[in-house]
């Protein structure tokens, strides 16, 4: 008995199919080959303009200021990453700063006036990419303060600033105010002085003078020498006596003169300043006017009738029909002025190290 195999096939039918499943086979290994190459292709191109876009950022973009000499006068170093295509910076009109692509990652531009604000462009070009970016930058140089001649401070004030000038011949004058300059340069001119108040500054009658204010200077480096006057304002002379018109009899034809003022206490300075190495100072502790009292009136009695009828008529030319006229408390000089300190920050700790005067 014979048994007849069905599945059998022959054998060119064997290579028949051998052949398709071969082709079938390097056309989807070709296929899956050029859809992972293409893939990554996309990606890498995708990854190419996002690293393009981050290095021309405003984020990435960096700027800087430098002080010229002059006051109020400033240099803007701006910087970036490296970045493979080319670098120009345009003005607010679109106009090129340089006619060459920049070929470093950094560019000054001179000359900027502090605190004031300048508009540039900052212009990225890749052609390869067919990339062609623009960024808006603000160039915003810090302002300097500038004192020059006598500067007297009318209110208690913090100044911060980068940079503090106080031109030759300059006198600072705090009167009874707390200032307090913050810098991180100080420049100080040649006759540089500092005082609570002009020496011959006293108060009006019967007041007492003014104490002296507080100057504090605060920051990383001073250059130059200054002069501290640490005074108050002076007191005042008392007035002297004065006819007493009110005196029916002549009992007390005259009143008592006035007794002087007191000045104020001396104000205070303090240094706290990093780098001294080409500062350097004076001080001096300044007595301020001690009121004295005025003086005996002198009229004789024979005229006092006659100029009391004239005073009278001219109450103007005599300041004591409007005063209490003082008949029993001598008068006496004012008491001298105390106090007054100035102290520099020990630059190896948090310590004072203050003169002072009682």
């Amino acid at each position: 008995m014979k048994f007849i195999n069905k599945s059998k096939t022959s054998s060119k039918e064997v290579r028949f199919i051998t052949i398709i499943l071969i082709v079938c086979a390097g056309l989807i290994t070709s296929c899956n080959d050029n859809l992972i190459r293409d893939t990554a292709q996309e990606k890498s191109e995708i990854t190419e303009v996002k690293e393009l876009t981050n290095l021309i950022s405003i984020n990435q973009i960096k700027i800087s200021y430098q002080g010229q000499t002059r006051p109020n006068t400033y240099t803007a170093q701006i910087e970036w990453p490296a970045f493979d295509g080319k670098i120009y910076f345009l003005d607010h009109s679109k106009v090129k700063l340089s006619y060459d692509p920049i070929t470093t990652n950094q560019f000054k531009i001179s000359d900027l006036q502090g605190g004031v604000e300048k508009i540039i462009f900052f212009k990225a070009i890749n052609e390869k990419r067919n990339q062609n970016l623009e960024i808006e930058l603000k160039l915003l140089p810090p302002k300097d303060l500038v004192i020059e001649g006598q500067y007297n401070f009318n209110k208690s004030q913090n100044l911060p600033f980068e940079r503090i000038f106080i031109n030759d011949n300059s006198h600072l004058i705090t009167e009874e105010h707390t200032i307090r300059l913050q810098f991180n340069e100080l420049h100080i001119g040649n006759n540089v002085s500092v005082s609570h108040f002009l020496p011959t500054q006293n108060s009006t009658f019967q007041i007492n003078g003014r104490n002296g204010g507080s100057l504090e200077l605060i920051g990383h480096k001073a250059i130059g020498f200054i002069k501290f006057n640490i005074n108050a304002e002076g007191g005042s002379n008392g007035r002297d006596g004065f006819l007493n018109c009110n005196s029916v009899n002549l009992t007390n034809p005259y009143c008592l003169p006035e007794s002087g003022s007191s000045p104020g206490i001396r104000g205070n300075y303090v240094l706290d300043i990093q780098n001294v190495d080409y500062f350097g100072f004076s001080y001096q502790f300044l007595d301020p006017k001690v009121g004295q009292p005025g003086v005996n009136n002198t009229t004789p009695l024979r005229d006092h009738a006659n100029l009391c009828n004239w005073y009278k008529n001219h109450p103007n030319e005599n300041p004591g029909l409007n005063l209490n006229c003082n008949l029993t408390i001598p008068p006496k000089s004012g008491i001298p002025s105390s106090g007054g300190s100035i102290c520099i920050k020990n630059n190896k700790g948090n310590n004072y190290e203050c003169i002072s005067k009682n």
